[in-house]
């Protein structure tokens, strides 16, 4: 239903509800309890007692009433607007009403606070009427009890809507937090402004006429009939509600429900008792029922301002009641002149002018007018000597002064002051190596020279350095040697011959050409500095002849043919030759048996110092690495040896056995048959040895092989890279104050710090201490800087690592920043002078930020000196707080070593 049809069913329904309000009187100082006290019924009681209308009153006493019916229990059944009124439905009891009225409660409509906020939102409704150009509308008791009502039933009535239990012009709203306005968001925001649903959304709704609510903004800009007097209600409701969260989990969530209800009445409206009052009006009502009602007792008057009063004016003192506010203010009475017993000079008397002098009072300077007399005439009062020209050491000077009353001068002149002659001399001419020089005793003001005081200075003396040799003598040549002045103006260079210092001859003879195998040589005296050779010394060195070697079968003889051999000088590599005879086939054999066994010996021998080498291969296989290798490596060509020595002794019991089968061919007579045939039984046990030996060989090179290729194996896992982990690798300069040197001066000296070696690893395994050595780079770190610990593995392990560690400066102190205009200003307690940090230091670095955390883009980092103590950091953002923290730093092989960072500062620029 559209608001203009209401107004009619409105005015019906006026005479209806009429019916229902019987006349109200209370009795003068009508007893409230403390519930009704701490409600607006209790209010609206006080009011009809103590308003300042007749018409005030009476309206009050309605809303009291209206209350009041609620309450009674002989209206409960009593029902109101039997018509369908303000697009109600309900038939509204008091019951209804009853239900949902918790008298003075705190978040009920009755409740004080709720109705001085109440008040506040009419106020607020008028600025919206402002802007339509209609006057402020007036604050009626009546109404306000309805309002207060309407607002209480929406918490029992499970449809927002109006109640209808009176018949009057009624706008709801509603807001739920957590949830939306009635009227939805404004401006994207949810406002705790019902005006902005009232007024607001629904004037465009009006404007753009697009269907859209609007009886809200009609009722409150007039435009359902002219409206006058208004009242407000204001209900809080808590609900709990089960919420589902992101976990998809349901909790309990406590959910505030909040109702608007504003009532109007129109000026022929039923309750237009009267005018009404405006909002301040009705709100200073409230204050002052609080004060001598709810919050009624004894003053406890504090003195909380005064003024002291003065000669002529009164004073006064302000005191504010500690439990209510109430302030009382009390006059003091002005204290009265108090007069000097002394004259004060109020003008004083000049050369030109009498002067006047009078009483004064001590406390305000007043003048007692009565007191006032003449100061005759005085004398001229001249100020300092000024001095016009100064005197000189031989002319004089003058100076004046001047009356400060009437500007007379006066001159006088000052003497000549005399020279002041210096007591020691000055030079004029400075003295050189070449000339002599003057000095002369000096004026000390003018600089004048005293007559007669001239005196002659002496040549200065050379100064000269030390001797350089510029040519040293040899045994047949001089020398050269000099020296400089050491004067800056002089370089005046002397120079002297050194005499050559002659030959000084050897005692032994030195070869000057070796004799050879067939030519003479020769030697002779040589000097032992120069190498020149002694005059009439030259001998000769006869030739040495050769000097032959061993003689060496260049073809050995057969049977058949004849044999050569060759010697050779060991000196000039001359050689001779001579032939040898043929063989026997008898000697032959028997040689060839003689080679055999040879051979078989050097097998045996060659076999016995593979097997002692496989032994020792085997042991040092116990301490892998390069060592047990190297073993295995002697061990296979020990035994490769071996192998090459059977072969050998193979091929010559072979020789053998053929040589014994061509002496048995060549055997003549029946002894030389028997000697080869004893020859051939030997041969047959020398190649059947050998071929004993030739398995035996080939076992050991197979043995020495796979040891060596065990010990390779093994040393793959005992090679590499060692893994260092140390206890720490960043340490803080410390240091202890002592007394150092004769004075006992307390100086800083730093601590000595490394940090431990915790383990060492290869290859994912912890090696133990016995199978490394350490380095350290310096074995008592204790200064700012980096250093190494270098571990070198040993005893069977090969391979080498270094760690770093650092040794950094130590934090700075930071004071709380000072604050300027867009800027800061960040102190520090910098290390003192006899702390060796303040030496080693490079400087300091500062860091602020708008995030505590620095970790915003407009973090920015500052540095100082290292004698700095102070930072000025300029163009900040003004009105925001920066956070600032420092350390200090120092350049070490290229890398700067920080300290930590200090504790945060804040400061809030202006």
């Amino acid at each position: 239903m559209k608001m203009k049809s209401r107004v009619l069913a409105i005015l019906l329904a006026l005479a209806m509800v009429l019916t229902y309000m019987p006349a109200v009187a209370f009795a003068e100082g009508e007893s409230l309890t403390d519930t009704e006290k701490n409600s607006s019924y209790g209010f609206f009681v006080w009011l009809s007692e103590n308003a300042a209308t007749a018409s005030e009153k009476e309206d009050a006493a309605i809303a009291a009433q209206i209350i009041s019916n609620t309450l009674t229990s002989a209206n409960k059944s009593k029902v109101f607007n039997q018509g369908n009124i303000i697009g109600g439905t309900h038939n509204i009891s008091y019951n209804d009403l009853l239900a949902s009225l918790d008298l003075g409660g705190k978040d009920d409509a009755t409740s004080i606070e709720k109705l001085q906020a109440a008040v506040n939102f009419i106020s607020s409704g008028n600025s919206y009427r402002a802007k339509e150009s209609l006057p402020a509308l007036k604050v009626s008791s009546a109404l306000m009890a309805m309002a207060e009502l309407n607002a209480d039933y929406q918490d029992i009535n499970a449809v927002f809507d109006h109640s209808s239990a009176f018949s009057v012009l009624e706008n709801l709203a509603y807001r739920q937090i957590g949830g939306t306005w009635k009227y939805g968001k404004v401006d994207g925001t949810l406002s705790d402004d019902p005006y902005e649903g009232w007024y607001t959304e629904e004037k465009k709704n009006y404007v753009n006429n697009n269907g859209g609510q609007t009886g809200h903004y009609e009722t409150l800009t007039d435009r359902q009939g002219v409206m006058l007097l208004t009242g407000f209600g204001i209900r809080d409701r808590f609900v709990t509600e089960q919420i589902t969260a992101s976990d998809g989990k349901k909790y309990d969530c406590l959910m505030q429900d909040r109702y608007y209800s504003q009532t109007f009445s129109s000026k022929d409206g039923m309750y237009n008792v009267g005018n009404g009052v405006t909002p301040s009006t009705y709100l200073a009502y409230i204050d002052t029922y609080k004060k001598e009602v709810i919050n009624k007792h004894d003053h406890d008057y504090k003195v909380e301002s005064s003024v002291d009063p003065t000669c002529t004016k009164d004073g006064s003192e302000t005191s504010t009641c500690s439990i209510c506010g109430d302030k009382v203010t009390k006059v003091i009475p002005a204290t009265g002149h108090k007069w000097n017993k002394e004259y004060t000079v109020d003008t004083p008397a000049t050369c030109k002018a009498e002067g006047s002098e009078s009483i004064h009072c001590s406390v305000c300077n007043a003048i007692d007018e009565t007191t006032v007399q003449t100061i005759p005439i005085s004398d001229h009062k001249y100020g300092e000597w000024t001095v016009t020209k100064k005197a000189t050491c031989t002319e004089s000077g003058t100076q004046e002064k001047k009356c400060e009353y009437c500007g007379k001068t006066v001159t006088e002149s000052i003497p000549a002051t005399g020279h002041q002659w210096k007591s020691d001399y000055t030079t004029d001419k400075k003295a050189t190596h070449s000339s002599t020089g003057i000095e002369s005793i000096h004026c000390s003001v003018c600089d004048a020279i005293q007559p007669d005081s001239e005196r002659t200075v002496p040549i200065i003396e050379h100064t000269f350095g030390e001797w350089e040799i510029v040519k040293a003598p040899t045994c047949v040549d001089d020398g050269l040697k000099k020296r400089t002045c050491k004067d800056a103006d002089c370089g005046y260079v002397e120079e002297v011959t050194l005499p050559a210092t002659g030959h000084k001859w050897e005692s032994d003879y030195t070869e000057d050409k070796a004799p050879t195998c067939t030519a003479d040589g020769s030697k002779s005296i040589h000097c032992s500095v120069c190498d020149a050779v002694k005059e009439g010394s030259a001998k000769k060195v006869r030739a040495t002849g050769h000097n032959f070697g061993k003689w060496t079968i260049t073809k050995k003889p057969t049977v058949d043919e004849e044999g050569s051999r060759e010697r050779v000088c060991s000196v000039c590599g001359e050689k001779e030759t001579e032939s040898m005879d043929k063989l026997s086939a008898q000697a032959v054999a028997a040689a060839a048996i003689v080679e055999a066994d040879l051979a078989a010996k050097n097998a045996e021998s060659a076999a016995k110092e593979a097997e002692d080498l496989q032994k020792a291969a085997d042991e040092a296989a116990k301490t892998p690495g390069d060592a047990a290798i190297a073993a295995a490596k002697k061990a296979k060509d020990a035994a490769e040896a071996y192998q090459k020595a059977a072969k050998e002794a193979k091929e010559a019991a072979d020789r053998a056995d053929a040589a014994v089968d061509k002496a048995l061919e060549k055997a003549q007579n029946k002894i030389e048959i028997a000697a080869a045939e004893a020859a051939k039984e030997r041969s047959k046990e020398i190649v059947s040895s050998a071929d004993t030996t030739v398995k035996k060989a080939d076992t050991a090179v197979e043995t020495a092989t796979v040891s060596l290729k065990d010990a390779e194996e093994n040393k793959a896992d005992h090679t590499g890279t060692p893994e260092i982990k140390l206890s720490a690798t960043e340490l803080t300069y410390k240091y202890h104050i002592q007394k150092v040197g004769k004075k006992k001066k307390k100086q800083a000296v730093a601590e000595e710090q490394k940090p431990t070696i915790l383990t060492v690893s290869l290859n994912g395994k912890v090696i133990s201490a016995d199978y490394y050595d350490v380095v350290w780079s310096d074995e008592n770190s204790k200064n700012i800087g980096k250093y190494t610990v270098t571990v070198t593995l040993k005893n069977g392990y090969k391979g080498a690592n270094v760690a770093t560690y650092n040794i950094n400066p130590k934090p700075a102190k930071i004071s709380k920043p000072a604050k300027g205009k867009k800027k800061m200003t960040v102190k520090w307690k910098k290390a003192a002078k006899n702390d060796i940090t303040y030496k080693t230091l490079d400087g300091y670095e500062i860091q602020y930020s708008l995030s505590s955390d620095f970790s915003s883009a407009d973090t920015k980092t500052a540095t100082a000196s290292r004698k700095a103590k102070s930072k000025a950091i300029k163009k900040l953002q003004s009105k925001q707080i920066y956070y600032v923290r420092i350390r200090t730093y120092k350049n070490a092989g290229g890398v700067k070593l920080y300290s930590d960072w200090s504790a945060v500062k804040s400061v809030k620029v202006k």
